[in-house]
């Protein structure tokens, strides 16, 4: 079937090989472990471990449908076993 000259390019998400690219910058990416920190309430919520793909160029972070949904499932609930950690807050004017 011809494709008409007003057709739109598909937009690939890897190369021919099927390895992933990143969308932003279309570097290779690589699937790694990461820590997400989010904002929660007054303080904050680190995530560890999380499966990403990950950009070799820019850093951007992909997460599957999967490991979308439990993020939120974990950020919506107070995990038990969650442990604490102190973090200094340093002020950028005062240092």
């Amino acid at each position: 079937m011809a494709q008409s000259k007003n057709s739109k390019k598909k937009t690939t998400l890897s190369t021919g090989a099927g390895k992933a690219v990143c969308t932003f910058c279309g570097g290779p990416r690589e699937g790694k472990k990461v820590t997400l920190t989010y904002a929660r309430g007054a303080g904050w919520v680190m995530i560890e471990s999380v499966p990403a793909s990950v950009c070799r160029l820019c850093g951007e972070k992909f997460f599957t449908p999967a490991v979308s949904e439990r993020i939120l499932r974990i950020l919506g609930q107070a995990p038990a076993g969650a442990r604490t950690v102190t973090v200094p807050v340093i002020d950028f004017d005062a240092a």
